[in-house]
């Protein structure tokens, strides 16, 4: 038998010589063998072509290098037990986008590169994405009664993404106020080495700085917090706590409240207690009470925090007074069931 086998796309040339055949008929003695050779033809699939798609990715801006190896490649075409492998580069650390791209593929029939054996289409790049983190910078809100020095609060808090760790901004304080009124607690910021601001999307927001006319009592109400584990029963949480006050001739007892006691939950929430300026009045006659009230939005408190992130507690000042006047900040109480 005289033949050729082959596995991949090409021709396979038989390879016949004069040599190999042998005249077998004692009736001819001069007998010469003119050989055309024969081959067998391996044709590589052409009705089907083969797209390899890198795979695309995005993530917020961490400092670190955002890639992807993954890739998609089209079905229904790989015969028998081939295997298609493909290389995908590209990286993205900071905010931008840039391309993933396929660099090299191979199809392998067991030991066998049968790449040939295929058509392919151009490949396709990914992209990878890489978007600014959101900052919100909070100056802090502060207050005090005249005393002829300027009133600064030198403090912001972080909010959003936040910065990455090791990086972040460094500020330089503007706002101030000395005589009665408020004003913006502006600031200005610039990065701390080894800061890319072009990674961030800052949103500033000024606190108010407040100053009150000599004879102004302030006082600092903070609603309890309640912080509770689910167990399948009712939680309760209530009550405030006087935080500061500014003149030791008002005490709490010169304060009155009729407000909720306490508030209850059973599932996993947050339950505001629902404390509210106007729930609470001066019952002392040494100071002179005013029916109009006027009040202050706030921006964050220390409770903040221990709210672990949830939103922002609104404090409210209502003036009762125009004449040795009462002022309260008042947080909200809460109980939170985690």
């Amino acid at each position: 038998f005289a033949g050729v086998s082959g596995l991949v796309a090409g021709t396979y040339e038989m390879e016949l010589l004069p040599a190999d055949f042998t005249n077998l008929n004692p009736n001819f003695k001069d007998v010469v063998f003119v050989i055309e050779d024969g081959a067998l033809v391996i044709n590589p699939i052409t009705d089907k072509k083969i797209k390899i798609t890198a795979d695309s990715n995005s993530k917020t801006y961490d400092s670190t290098a955002l890639t992807d190896d993954g890739y998609t490649f089209t079905e229904g075409v790989l015969v028998s037990i081939d295997e298609l492998s493909a290389v995908v580069e590209g990286s993205q650390t900071n905010a931008g986008e840039s391309a993933n791209v396929v660099t090299s593929y191979k199809i392998m029939h067991g030991s066998v590169d049968v790449t040939g054996c295929y058509t392919f289409e151009q490949s396709v790049d990914g992209k990878l994405t890489v978007s600014k983190r959101n900052v919100m910078l909070t100056s802090a809100d502060d207050m005090k009664v005249y005393d002829g020095e300027p009133l600064t609060k030198h403090s912001v808090q972080v909010s959003g993404d936040g910065f990455v760790s090791g990086e972040g901004v460094e500020y330089s304080f503007t706002g101030t106020q000395t005589n009665k009124g408020s004003s913006q607690n502006l600031f200005t910021y610039d990065a701390k080495e080894g800061t890319d601001l072009n990674n961030y999307a800052i949103t500033p927001v000024y606190g108010t700085l407040t100053v009150y006319p000599l004879g102004t009592i302030i006082v600092k109400v903070a609603g309890n917090i309640g912080e509770e584990t689910y167990d399948g029963t009712e939680k309760e949480a209530g009550g405030y706590t006087v935080v500061e006050i500014n003149n030791p001739l008002f005490t709490e007892a010169d304060i009155s409240f009729n407000g909720p006691e306490s508030v209850k939950g059973l599932v996993v929430g947050r339950y505001p207690l629902g404390l509210k300026s106007s729930q609470f009045s001066c019952n002392n006659d040494n100071f002179e009470n005013v029916v109009d009230h006027s009040f202050y939005a706030g921006k964050h408190t220390g409770l903040h925090y221990l709210l672990k992130g949830t939103e922002e507690l609104e404090k409210i000042i209502i003036n009762l007074s125009k004449k040795n006047s009462t002022f309260f900040t008042v947080g909200f109480g809460i109980i939170f069931i985690k």
